[in-house]
């Protein structure tokens, strides 16, 4: 018969085995637990000092890249580029807030190639308009609305004009006169003197001719005669006067020399990060309005890749022109400019323009070579 006591000690040995079977397992589970946690720290800290490695090893490659890139670029800026633009007029127009750096080696580097350097033309934040200083403007460019929206159109519609106008060729077969068929050109003349020599007398005759202008619907022939000069157009004053437009002169130059006055110039347009007056308010307009007006313009819109992230940062200026039906087919671009390649690319594109060739250079989305192929 099972009494009262046999039935406590039953009991009891459950509980007290039922204990030491928690206990041995909650030891083994916790031991392996931390085992395993070790483990996987381990993992970690060799896989960090892996990375750390490699990251180390990168930086290490990419700064050796930088130094070599830097030094190509000097060596460009001094002799690789020399004579490729000799006697070629060049203007940087620059969007202020964008890296410095690029733009003060795409300066040399066009010196070095024997570029006839116009100063650089910057697009200051003043151009961000607001009610006051489009009333202003409208009042000083004589235009009939004072609207944000119509005077900043008014702007890079006039821009435009101008730029065009001084980027038309001198034709070579008329040895006494310049044509241009542009909207709105206007000039200063200068005189001429013509010689005829015999055995007998020497006449000199001095003729100082005005050039000739004729008018048809919108559109306004001007005929400058050698050794003119146009004056600076009224939109580049009003805008260098009221704060709007910075320029910085080539050496031995002075920030008070009127801009635009000659023939044939070529143009690089320059934005990207950090720029203070978004392109879609003025770059994009001004060359929509510049290509409308020719065909094609005498351009090479160029950004510098720059940053944390220098793939993204690179596109920011050059996608909108590539993916543009019209500027695509009629201004060049680099999307490279912090590179030794996209100065030579640059270079190159500036002397393709001689030939009215367009093309699209760098790295990034949209790019057909790293380089112009050449003729």
């Amino acid at each position: 018969m099972i009494n009262l006591r046999y039935h406590i000690v039953s009991i009891t040995a459950i509980f007290l085995a039922l204990g030491i079977g928690v206990a041995l397992g909650g030891t083994f589970l916790d031991n392996y637990t931390v085992d395993q946690l070790n483990s996987n720290i381990s993992s970690a800290e060799k896989r960090i000092r892996s990375t750390s490695a490699e990251s180390a090893r990168l930086k290490r490659q990419i700064a050796l890249t930088d130094k070599r890139d830097r030094a190509l670029s000097l060596l460009a800026s001094q002799s690789l580029f020399r004579g490729n633009l000799t006697g070629v007029p060049v203007m940087v127009i620059a969007v202020d807030g964008i890296d410095k750096a690029s733009q003060d080696t795409l300066r040399a580097t066009l010196a070095g190639a024997g570029a006839e350097f116009m100063g650089t033309v910057s697009l200051t934040d003043k151009l961000n308009l607001d009610d006051a200083s489009a009333a202003d403007l409208a009042k000083a460019l004589n235009l009939p609305s004072p609207t944000v929206a119509s005077v900043r159109a008014a702007i890079a519609s006039r821009l435009a004009r101008s730029l065009v106008v001084a980027g038309l060729p001198s034709p070579r077969s008329a040895p006494g006169a310049t044509t241009s068929t542009v909207p709105g050109a206007t000039t200063t003349s200068s005189s001429t003197t013509s010689t005829t020599t015999s055995t007998t007398t020497t006449t000199t005759t001095t003729t100082t001719p005005a050039p000739t202008t004729s008018s048809s619907g919108s559109t306004t022939t001007t005929t400058l005669p050698p050794g003119a000069k146009r004056a600076e157009p009224p939109v580049i004053t009003a805008l260098r006067r009221g704060g709007y437009l910075n320029y910085q002169p080539p050496e031995g130059g002075s920030s008070d020399d009127k801009l635009l006055t000659t023939d044939s110039l070529r143009y690089v347009v320059v934005s990207g990060q950090g720029a203070k007056v978004p392109d879609a308010d003025m770059l994009l307009p001004m060359l929509r309005a510049m290509t409308a007006t020719s065909g094609t313009a005498p351009v090479v819109m160029a950004s510098a890749g720059v940053g944390d992230d220098p793939e993204q940062t690179r596109g920011l200026a050059i996608t909108p022109i590539r993916n543009d039906d019209v500027l695509r087919h009629g201004v060049s671009t680099v999307d490279d400019l912090e590179m030794f390649s996209g100065l030579a690319a640059t270079v190159l594109a500036l002397q393709d323009l001689g030939r009215d060739v367009h093309g699209h250079y760098g790295v990034g989305d949209g790019a057909t070579s790293q380089l112009p192929i050449g003729p």
